[in-house]
């Protein structure tokens, strides 16, 4: 993915993750927040025609190195468009699916079972003050749940997928109950593809 960066279709209807989060704030949350970080993103990049060949990722790696302004720019807006395209494609229409096979292994070794990552996962989420995200990533150790500040991304670590604690995500549904909102995103995590970013990930294409 490089310049000009281009929104995302949503990966389902909006109203496809009711109960859980609602046709409104899905639409407000993509069509609004999201679009707003693709548009600032290549706005950010139109004078610097050397960088706009680079992939996302390696412009987030690299960021601090970037010319002030640009990696300024790279680090809010392209953040914003790293985290939330993750995001979205993270979420499972209001069906349930678990991780299986080797998936499933890593995580009853790295957290004891399932039970021991939501905890986890939840503890992080409600430990982060303000804005930010709670990442399920791999690591050389196996796998870890790790939190970043506004729009920073874990990488260069792999990310299986993220939660999106700003309260634009939550307040529309959940007013200020993150913890409620937290518990209701964890229970429509996509575990399929959150496998084959696994399975990327240990083929080494997320190296």
């Amino acid at each position: 993915m490089t310049y000009p960066y281009i929104l995302p279709p949503l990966p389902y209807a909006p109203a496809a993750l009711e109960p859980n989060l609602g046709r409104s704030s899905v639409r407000l949350h993509h069509d609004a927040f999201f679009a707003a970080y693709v548009d600032r993103l290549n706005g950010a990049l139109v004078p610097w025609t050397q960088y706009q060949d680079w992939p996302l990722e390696r412009l987030l790696l690299h960021w601090c190195q970037l010319p002030r302004t640009l990696g300024q720019a790279v680090r809010r807006y392209g953040g914003g468009v790293y985290n939330h395209g993750l995001y979205f494609s993270s979420l499972a229409p209001a069906r349930t699916t678990k991780p299986s096979g080797e998936l499933l292994a890593e995580v009853e070794h790295s957290f004891g079972s399932m039970e021991g990552l939501h905890r986890s996962l939840k503890n992080a989420a409600m430990s982060v003050f303000g804005s930010g995200w709670v990442w399920l990533v791999c690591c050389s150790g196996g796998l870890q749940v790790t939190c970043t500040a506004n729009q920073d991304t874990p990488l260069p670590l792999w990310p299986l997928f993220n939660v999106d604690l700003w309260e634009h995500a939550f307040i529309p549904d959940y007013e200020n109950r993150r913890e409620d909102y937290v518990e209701a995103a964890l229970a429509i995590i996509d575990w399929d593809a959150a496998s084959r970013r696994f399975r990327q990930r240990t083929a080494g294409k997320g190296e």
